[in-house]
């Protein structure tokens, strides 16, 4: 689906190095749920607005009626549909969904859908080929899809947005991914590129998923963000966030079924068939999301099937030509 317009706060220690105590300091900013850290706030904001994985009720039904909202105002969907943007990949069981919230109010999120056998991922309905080809090259890809915001002005955005990228980065690679796809409008790929290092993948195109408005498709992996936007890696990887921070809760067992009887993008029974034959992503190498914080985190050290930002014994980046 296509991401919005673009318009942090590290906690965690260096890769390989104890905390200090400035990012002890910023950790303990960060809330609390149920004794262990789950959010971060965001940094150079006159307010308070933490960034988490969604994980509660409401926060899902905040998350998908901003997204529809802003999306009909746009035109990217009809304006009577209904009150949820959930789309059959929302139903996936690896998709996880990011928000930014003011106290109780969420104020902008996105959804990350990792690559799956049951559906593969949004932008293949216009873009299969260029994902195919990525697939071919070994790379362990998720599609960052259903950005929306409001009430932010355009700083806040900005470093809202960095501190959502952040946590949503370190949670892929955490789980062995090593490549991120977008659909972004033409008039945005100057911030994808140049802030983050994002590369084109394919052409122009009109988007049926959202109201045929133009899209172009855009990847990037860890390697390319390191060598073209180096401030930009390292504000996002400098740093490793406390697992809590990056590990998804169980969604509710009745979610899909909640959201797909209210949902914009598909009926019910299209959604709980989704559900149904859907199973842990076989193309994603991430981890189980037990809760469970390895031992490694304790020490500050980077954590994953690969156990460094850097390694590639895992998941092999392939060079970008």
């Amino acid at each position: 689906m296509a991401m919005s317009a673009p318009m942090s706060s590290p906690v965690g220690s260096p890769v390989g190095s104890p905390m200090s105590m400035g990012a002890r300091r910023r950790a303990i900013r960060s809330h609390a749920d149920g004794g262990q850290f789950r959010s971060i706030e965001v940094s150079g904001l006159s307010r308070s607005i933490q960034v988490k994985l969604a994980s509660e009720r409401d926060e899902f039904e905040q998350a998908f009626r901003l997204v529809a909202d802003r999306y009909k105002s746009r035109g990217y969907e009809a304006a009577d549909a209904g009150a949820y943007r959930f789309t059959p990949y929302h139903a996936l069981p690896g998709t996880v969904t990011f928000v930014a919230k003011d106290g109780d109010r969420v104020v902008a999120t996105l959804s990350l859908v990792p690559d799956n056998d049951t559906l593969g991922l949004p932008m293949e309905s216009i873009y299969t080929d260029e994902v195919e080809r990525l697939r071919d090259e070994g790379r362990t890809l998720a599609e960052v899809t259903c950005l929306a915001e409001e009430g932010l002005n355009p700083r806040e955005f900005l470093r809202v947005f960095s501190a959502m990228i952040r946590v949503m980065f370190q949670y892929h690679v955490r789980r062995g991914g090593d490549t991120w796809v977008i659909t972004v409008n033409p008039r945005h790929r100057s911030y994808y590129s140049k802030v983050l290092g994002f590369v084109p993948l394919g052409p122009c195109r009109s988007y049926s998923a959202v109201g045929d408005a133009p899209a172009e498709a855009f990847y990037l992996d860890v390697d390319e963000m390191r060598e073209s936007v180096p401030a930009k890696y390292a504000e996002i990887f400098g740093e490793v966030l406390p697992w809590p921070v990056v590990t998804a809760t169980a969604r509710p067992a009745d979610h899909a079924d909640y959201f797909g009887s209210r949902s914009t993008q598909a009926d019910y029974q299209t959604i709980m068939g989704v559900l149904a034959a859907s199973s842990a992503p076989a193309r994603s190498l991430r981890l189980a999301d037990t809760g469970t914080e390895p031992e490694d985190d304790e020490a500050g050290e980077a954590t994953g099937p690969c156990g460094s930002w850097h390694s590639r014994r895992c998941s092999p980046i392939v060079a970008v030509c």
